[in-house]
């Protein structure tokens, strides 16, 4: 059986929200879905990728709706995780 993930992500990458935040979230996520028992919050102290996993459909642009080509994308993916050097680097 597979599992449901609902990633919430922010506009600003180094956002997160704090405890309670999270906690409520969790409430209210399970108050909508009781069958589940494996509903929690997770978060990183790094910014990183979020992989859809075989439901990965199209990229597009959120300015003008082009699609973009996935192998742009992926060679991009891939710069950025072996060359990150900010604060917050994809290790």
């Amino acid at each position: 059986m597979s599992d449901n993930v609902l990633s919430v992500i922010p506009t600003d990458p180094c956002w997160q929200p704090g405890h309670d935040a999270a906690v409520n979230a969790v409430h209210a996520l399970r108050a909508v879905t009781p069958e589940e028992d494996g509903t929690r919050a997770e978060w990183t102290e790094t910014m990183m990728f979020v992989a859809c996993g075989s439901n990965f459909e199209r990229l597009f642009c959120p300015e003008c709706d082009a699609v973009l080509d996935q192998m742009w994308w992926r060679d991009l993916f891939w710069d950025c995780l072996t060359c990150w050097t900010g604060p917050n680097r994809w290790t």
